[in-house]
């Protein structure tokens, strides 16, 4: 998913970072059960590269610190309700909501985000003018635009871009290259004729 890719390209030199998706997360709670949500971020990772089946938290000696989950219709109450209080006792840093679903026939577009307070208790993130919330963790504004995600680094202001958005965007300028090759031929070309056409009307082209 572009949440994962983003994320990943953004730690990708970071070997105590650790992205993933739909991982089955043991809590080192009592009486809480697992979970396996769409991306999570976790720091003071050891091994970042082991090809994992379950993300156990007391063997990683980390948590994560980031959990987001994008809403399904079918599991809205319990992404929306029901992780919220899971995750603040899990001691998640920040969840973030990402939902998307229709009013009267149209789409609508939410991001909720929560940060742990002092006290181990959610605080709702308040979002931006554009609807955007500040992930401190991660250290960007994520917001959703036309139901895909988007993040801004919150220090240079830059939007972050997915791996198909950076192909795209070498396709272009390898195109736009080619097209300036091609523009820089056709020059010399006409000029070579012109050349050629004063050479033959006796016009020294040395002497103008």
């Amino acid at each position: 998913s572009d949440l994962r890719d983003l994320f990943s390209r953004r730690y990708d030199r970071d070997s105590t970072v650790g992205i993933f998706g739909d991982l089955l997360i043991k809590w080192d709670i009592p009486g809480l059960g697992d979970h396996c949500p769409d991306s999570f971020v976790a720091f003071g990772i050891q091994n970042k590269e082991a090809n994992r089946t379950e993300f156990s938290v007391a063997a990683e000696g980390t948590r994560p610190a980031l959990i987001v989950e994008v809403v399904s219709p079918r599991y809205r109450a319990t992404d929306r309700v029901k992780k919220v209080r899971h995750y603040a006792t899990a001691g998640v840093q920040e969840y973030i909501i990402l939902d998307r679903r229709k009013q009267r026939g149209i789409y609508v577009d939410e991001i909720i985000g929560y940060r742990l307070d002092g006290e181990g208790q959610y605080l709702p993130l308040i979002p931006d003018d554009e609807g955007r919330v500040f992930c401190q963790t991660v250290g960007v504004w994520m917001g959703l635009e036309e139901g895909k995600v988007v993040m801004v680094d919150a220090t240079t202001g830059e939007r972050l871009l997915a791996s198909w958005e950076l192909q795209a965007q070498l396709l272009q300028t390898e195109q736009q290259l080619i097209q300036a090759e091609q523009r820089a031929i056709e020059a010399e070309q006409r000029a070579a004729k012109l050349a050629e056409l004063l050479q033959s009307q006796g016009i020294d082209l040395n002497q103008i």
